[in-house]
C-alpha cells in the first residue's frame, strides 16, 4: 500500500459540546489511533467542536489537522458542518454509532468526499443507523458479538469482533514486589462520577470487611471529575487523573476491582480499564457483565453477582498473596494474547484492504 493516504476521523462525542470535557476511554482510543495512523504516513483530519480542541491539541501529533467548529448545536448539525467543509479523503474512519452522523455520512458519500467507510463500534445502534449505513458498504470492527450481531443480520460485508489498547506497552506490572506487611490496595478505575462504574458498591464492600481485614486493606477511587466525600478511613479519593498517570498509578496497586453494572441498557461494552489492569499484572474482581466474564473465562480473577459475594473476593485476595500473584500473571497473559490493539492490521483488513 502507498503511504500518504488521507483520513476523514469522525467522532460524535467530539462534535458534542461537554461543560467539563474529559478525554475517556473512547476518546483516549481515538488519539492513539490518529497517532499510529499519522506514524504509517497517512494524513488524518479530526473535525471537533472547540471546547475539545486544548485536550486534543496535547495528545495529538501536530501534524493532525484539527477541524475546528464553533459548537451550533449536536452531533448532527455540527458532522453535517465538517462534511460540508471537509474536502476530499481517501477513507473515513466513524469512531462510535450514533443517528446524529447519519446525515453527515451521507453528505460525505453523495458528494464523493469519501469513497469508502470503516465504523469502529464501541455502543449498540440503532436500526436507523444500521439501516443507513448499509448502501455504503462500511466495514464494521465491533467491540462485542452483541454490538456486531444486528449489522450481520443486515448483511454488512464485513463484520469483525476486534479490539483492544493501543498503548499496551506502556502496562506492565511494577518491577519489585511490596513487603509482606504492606497494605492491599484494592483500585476502581475510570470515570468514577458515572454512577453505573459502580464506585458505590466497591465502597459498600470495603465497609463490610471484617474490621481485622480491613485495617490492613486500602481503597483507591481513581477518578473523577467532580470528587465527592468520603470520611471511610482507608479509602482514597482521587480528582481527576490524566491518562498518562494511569500505568504508574496501576504498578501500585494489588488487586482491580471492576463492579461495572448496566442500567437498561449496555453501558460497559468492553472495557479498557480492566484489559490495562490485566496487562499491568493486577488480579481482578469483576462484576458479572459478559463484556467482563469473557475476558477472565480462563483465569486472572474472580466474578461476583451479590454483593456478599464481592465482600468474599476482597477478603480472600487481601489473605492470599500467592493467589494474588498466580492470578495476576494469567489476567497479564491473556491480555497479551488477546487484546493488544494493532493499528497495521486495522489498516490493512477495514480501511485499505485492496492496496
Amino acid at each position: 500500500m502507498s503511504p500518504g493516504k488521507t483520513i476523514l476521523y469522525l467522532q460524535k462525542s467530539l462534535l458534542k459540546r461537554e461543560r467539563q470535557p474529559v478525554l475517556r476511554g473512547v476518546e483516549l482510543f481515538d488519539a492513539l489511533l490518529i497517532r499510529d495512523l499519522m506514524a504509517a504516513g497517512h494524513r488524518v483530519t479530526l473535525p471537533l467542536v472547540c471546547c475539545w480542541e486544548p485536550l486534543l491539541r496535547e495528545r495529538l501529533p501536530t501534524g493532525c489537522r484539527l477541524q475546528i467548529i464553533s459548537c451550533f448545536g449536536g452531533s448532527a448539525l455540527n458532522g453535517l458542518l465538517a462534511a460540508l467543509f471537509a474536502g476530499r479523503h481517501d477513507a473515513l474512519i466513524i469512531g462510535n454509532v450514533g443517528n446524529g452522523l447519519v446525515p453527515a455520512i451521507k453528505l460525505l458519500f453523495a458528494t464523493r468526499r469519501v469513497g469508502r467507510a470503516a465504523l469502529i463500534a464501541n455502543r449498540e445502534a440503532a436500526p436507523r443507523f444500521v439501516a443507513a449505513l448499509r448502501r455504503y458498504a462500511v466495514r464494521i470492527l465491533a467491540v462485542n458479538n452483541q454490538i456486531a450481531a444486528p449489522f450481520r443480520t443486515a448483511g454488512y460485508p464485513l463484520v469483525d469482533t476486534d479490539y483492544g489498547i493501543p498503548n499496551a506497552e506502556e502496562f506492565f506490572p511494577a518491577a519489585e514486589a511490596k513487603p509482606a506487611d504492606a497494605p492491599v490496595d484494592f483500585c476502581v478505575v475510570g470515570q468514577l462520577d458515572n454512577a453505573w462504574k459502580g464506585a458505590d458498591t466497591a465502597i459498600a464492600a470495603f465497609q463490610k470487611l471484617p474490621d481485622a481485614v480491613r485495617a490492613r486493606c486500602r481503597l483507591h477511587l481513581a477518578s473523577f471529575v467532580n470528587p465527592p466525600t468520603i470520611t471511610t478511613p482507608g479509602i482514597q479519593i482521587y480528582p481527576w487523573l490524566p491518562a498518562a498517570a494511569i500505568p504508574t498509578f496501576l504498578r501500585r496497586m494489588d488487586v482491580m476491582l471492576v463492579p461495572s453494572r448496566d442500567e437498561h441498557v449496555m453501558r460497559e461494552t468492553f472495557s479498557q480499564v480492566i484489559v490495562q489492569g490485566m496487562l499491568t499484572g493486577l488480579p481482578i474482581i469483576a462484576s458479572d457483565r459478559p463484556v467482563l466474564m469473557e475476558k477472565l473465562d480462563t483465569g486472572g480473577g474472580l466474578i461476583f453477582q451479590t454483593l456478599e459475594q464481592l465482600v468474599q473476593g476482597l477478603e480472600k485476595l487481601a489473605g492470599d498473596a500467592a493467589l494474588r500473584r498466580r492470578l495476576g500473571a494469567e489476567a497479564r497473559r491473556i491480555a497479551l494474547e488477546r487484546y493488544v490493539w494493532n493499528t497495521d492490521r486495522f489498516i490493512r483488513k477495514y480501511l485499505f484492504p485492496d492496496e
